[in-house]
């Protein structure tokens, strides 16, 4: 996708809903869910293996470092 197209999209997605904004505020850092992020990236295949409540978990918590970096929060572990 080039860049003017991206920069074009990126212009006219909506702001965050109250529902986003709240999780974005209420995000801290967890070290533990951290560790299962970089489990998915380097091994799968452990990764998989975790309960299937602490994989939902840890998308719950990605999409809510994803709204906190995009409100302006520093999300750096």
């Amino acid at each position: 996708m080039s860049s003017n197209l991206s920069a074009a999209y990126a212009a006219n997605t909506p702001p965050p809903n109250r529902a986003e904004q709240a999780r974005a505020a209420a995000w801290q850092p967890d070290p533990d869910h951290e560790a299962a992020l970089r489990l998915r990236t380097e091994n799968p295949d452990a990764y998989h293996r975790l309960p299937s409540t602490k994989r939902m978990a840890v998308g719950m918590y990605e999409a809510d470092k994803a709204a906190a970096a995009a409100a302006g929060r520093n999300t750096a572990a």
